[in-house]
């Protein structure tokens, strides 16, 4: 207690925060999850939709981290698969202005289409992989 004390005289205000926060355990950095995934993708060359596929889910807290995990997180290709059950990310819609012609070339045959009903503030996901649902 006298040491911290002492520290407290020898800071300045903002200082005197900043040690308060740190022996508190209250230290922390906030980063969005955007931020996060972009930047895996950038330092793995995996791609930023690939990596936050990959993080859904990747935060629980009763799962500790583990630097196999990580390596899954930013591995290339198929060397760092999801869990069959695990949900692909959310992401918003948004409009596409194509002239009609232009949309297969640009989005493929729309036999290949998946198309999700968005009813609002309800979402729902039904996940086919390797053959499961």
């Amino acid at each position: 207690a006298h040491r911290v004390a002492g520290y407290w005289n020898e800071l300045d205000t903002q200082s005197r925060f900043l040690l308060n926060k740190l022996i508190g355990g209250s230290f922390r950095v906030g980063v969005s999850k955007l931020l996060v995934q972009r930047a895996l993708a950038e330092g793995s060359g995996v791609d930023a939709k690939r990596v936050a596929q990959r993080m859904m889910g990747y935060t629980d807290g009763r799962v500790a981290p583990t630097a196999e995990r990580y390596a899954r997180l930013t591995a290339e290709g198929d060397e760092g698969a999801v869990d069959l059950g695990q949900p692909y990310p959310f992401f918003l819609a948004h409009q596409l202005d194509l002239p009609h012609p232009a949309f297969a070339a640009r989005l493929g045959e729309p036999d290949g289409w998946l198309v999700e009903w968005k009813y609002d503030g309800i979402r729902a996901q039904v996940v086919r992989r390797g053959g499961q649902v």
